[in-house]
């Protein structure tokens, strides 16, 4: 099986590179637009942080595809982090914990990339934050998804990987899951166990 081209590569990756753009700069809407809660305001806004940080890691005009790998590879692991956290955030909400204080804890820990909201408001999110981390939960399984699309490009381009074939799904018909039928190649199976190793968080 032969690799594909490296315009085909670049074609792949430029259409994903704008997908992660159009997505930034579709932020999901808050429970009350007009007067947004704190933690709706934080959330969002480390949410967005994170997707800044990511098309700035992969944005460049000449894109190596074993350079592109490990980068989404790397991103892709920061992303369910983060998706892990705001479900974490949202079980809080569903046992009735006080949410300003854990969003705050989360913050000191480094878990969460935001200013302190507990400075500035002592008031619990409203009935509807629940559903908008829920949405938030969406958004980050939308660009995961899309992470999963370039690594399956770069996997596609890169000669060594040839042999393997990465396949995107669904787990419980909402998660999102890539996954890999090895060949018989074990050069090509060593490289991908220590290239997914790498990117573990």
């Amino acid at each position: 099986m032969e690799p594909q081209s490296r315009e085909t590569f670049l074609f792949h990756f430029r259409n994903i590179l704008n997908i992660l753009k159009l997505t930034r700069n579709e932020p999901v809407e808050f429970t009350n637009p007009s007067n947004p809660d704190a933690v709706e305001q934080a959330v969002q806004e480390d949410v967005q942080k994170l997707l800044d940080e990511i098309i700035k890691d992969l944005d460049e005009d000449a894109p190596d595809p074993d350079t592109v790998l490990h980068k989404a590879l790397s991103n892709l692991s920061k992303v369910e982090a983060k998706a892990f956290i705001l479900q974490n955030l949202l079980e809080q909400i569903k046992s009735g914990k006080p949410i300003v204080a854990t969003v705050e804890n989360y913050r000191k820990l480094g878990l969460l990339d935001l200013p302190n909201i507990s400075s500035t408001t002592t008031n619990e999110p409203t009935s509807g934050t629940g559903g908008f981390l829920r949405r938030i939960g969406g958004y980050l399984k939308k660009v995961g998804l899309t992470l999963m699309q370039l690594i399956v490009n770069c996997m596609q381009t890169i000669p060594r990987f040839v042999t393997v074939k990465p396949s995107i799904g669904l787990v419980g018909g909402f998660v999102p899951m890539i996954s890999f039928e090895l060949g018989i190649d074990p050069v090509s199976l060593a490289d991908l166990f220590e290239t997914l190793r790498r990117h573990i968080l």
